[in-house]
């Protein structure tokens, strides 16, 4: 084995380190994407938004969570919607409940 054999790892550790810091931000947003639709999904499912409501609250006291992270490292980096952001998704879907009937009923 010569040297040149060695310095092959640390370019390649260099090379992951870089691939990773511009891939990194587009899995958090897909990450982020796929929480707001289970988000959605749950809250049209249960239809209870003062559970997922205290929920958030609840998971933001155990984990000592952020509660206003810094925007921009939130959008590049975290892999779920900031826990504001989700109380207030919930609490507009509150507000705009519409009944929507998709029974085959004949008119």
């Amino acid at each position: 084995m010569n040297v040149e054999s060695f310095v092959i790892i640390p370019a390649f550790s260099l090379l992951g380190a870089l691939a990773g810091t511009f891939f990194e931000p587009a899995a958090a947003f897909l990450s982020r994407t796929m929480e707001r639709q289970a988000d959605r999904t749950s809250l049209e499912l249960t239809g209870d938004a003062q559970a997922f409501i205290s929920t958030q609250v609840r998971l933001v006291r155990d984990n000592k969570a952020d509660v206003l992270p810094n925007p921009l490292l939130a959008r590049l980096y975290a892999s779920h919607p900031p826990a504001l952001e989700r109380i207030r998704f919930a609490q507009e879907k509150d507000r705009r409940e519409i009944d929507v009937d998709f029974s085959h009923k004949k008119v």
